[in-house]
């Protein structure tokens, strides 16, 4: 056997990820692997030393090259076996790459350690699409290996800094630190935490292939869901703390758990504490309220269909002020106390029924000890704008 080193400055090293999650690990200058039989007669083994290279990972399924530039290490060529060792440390960011390959099995072992690497570059080739990261950083190691058609990942990562979203969850996550941990398709969230509209977020459990994620938040600053989900149409003020079970699957998500919102206000009603429960299917969503408003009691459900834009309540509060009431829906002008129940469907428009009883009030220029009263309203607008449920995006 002869034995060849060699030293290549500058060489561009590409490694390809095809749609099917197969690895193609680079070839050898002067060496022809993919002919049949083409490197199995030569008797030779090489060794390179790599100088300010450039490693290509190039994957087909987000059809993107990530260019890792200013690399340096050894790669050899033995018996049809490739192996490699490199790494470069640029912009701050550690990047080691080792492996091996045979091409006469289709068999090899790649892996990636990472130190401050940028998250947005490289959680779409490792991590599944239901991970949508726009910033961050990398820490950690990844090793995918496997045979022909048949590959595999592992590996720990650490993000720092993280901005993104997770799958359908319509609101971005900033801030974030977590430590993930991936087993093949297996991918859970250890421990994590981040903000969310400036409150507390923390996520754990795992995330795929199916979902068992708890996210619970505290401070949640509600003006901030107003002006992203409904363009501060209804006036929402105050702070909420809850816990979010995400189960069953991203495509049919069943989400269990609460939120409580306290000392705040909805349209000019204001409350001490809010409490909305949640057992849902999606697309469809059901909640359940309970309320203790500066007014009086509330208590009710509401039905969202994300898929259609369906959306059905019935409030029913008791014993309180009246003339809010009067004012949000544009009654007749009402003073006292009484009972009231209001019951709501959209489809395209809102169609809105009314009703109750005052004691001892007005409605109009009537007053008596006790008044029943129901009003219905169609094709009007009730001043919450089409989009996004506040937790999913609409379908």
């Amino acid at each position: 056997k002869r034995q060849i080193n060699i030293e290549l400055t500058k060489p561009k090293i590409t490694i390809i990820h095809n749609e099917k999650g197969e690895w193609t690990f680079p070839q050898i200058p002067g060496i022809d692997t993919s002919k049949p039989g083409g490197s199995g007669n030569i008797n030779v083994e090489i060794k390179a030393k790599i100088k300010d290279g450039i490693v290509i990972v190039r994957d087909l399924r987000i059809k993107k090259d990530i260019e890792v530039r200013k690399v340096n290490g050894d790669l050899g060529w033995k018996n049809q076996v490739i192996t490699y060792s490199v790494s470069t440390f640029i912009d701050n960011q550690q990047i080691k790459s080792y492996g091996n390959y045979d091409f006469s099995k289709e068999k090899g072992s790649l892996t990636f350690e990472f130190k401050n690497a940028l998250a947005d570059v490289w959680a779409p080739v490792f991590l599944p699409d239901i991970f949508q990261v726009e910033k961050g950083y990398f820490t950690g190691w990844i090793n995918t290996q496997g045979e022909k058609n048949v590959w595999s990942v592992t590996g720990e990562i650490n993000a720092s800094k993280v901005e993104g979203k997770i799958a359908s969850l319509s609101p971005k996550f900033v801030d974030v630190s977590t430590k993930v941990k991936i087993e093949g398709e297996n991918i859970t969230i250890l421990e994590g935490k981040g903000k969310l509209w400036e409150g507390d977020v923390k996520f754990l459990g795992k995330v795929s292939p199916i979902p068992n994620l708890t996210i619970s938040f505290g401070n949640l600053n509600l003006e901030k869901v107003d002006e992203e989900f409904f363009k501060n149409s209804v006036n929402l003020k105050g702070n909420a703390k809850g816990e979010i079970l995400i189960s069953d699957s991203w495509e049919r998500t069943l989400l269990k758990g609460y939120v409580v919102a306290e000392k705040g206000s909805i349209y000019s009603f204001d409350f001490d504490s809010i409490k909305i429960n949640t057992d849902s299917k999606l697309p469809l969503i059901s909640l359940d309220i309970l309320g203790s408003l500066d007014l009086g009691s509330l208590k009710g459900k509401v039905s969202l269909d994300l898929k259609n834009g369906l959306i059905t309540l019935k409030l029913d509060a008791n014993n309180i002020k009246v003339e809010k009431i009067a004012e949000v829906f544009n009654l007749p002008k009402m003073e006292g106390k009484g009972d009231v129940t209001i019951e709501a469907k959209k489809d395209k428009k809102w169609k809105i029924s009314v009703s109750g009883t005052i004691e001892n009030g007005r409605l109009g220029e009537y007053s008596a000890e006790n008044i029943k009263f129901n009003f219905e309203n169609e094709d009007i607008d009730f001043n919450l704008p089409p989009g996004d449920s506040f937790f999913f995006q609409k379908g």
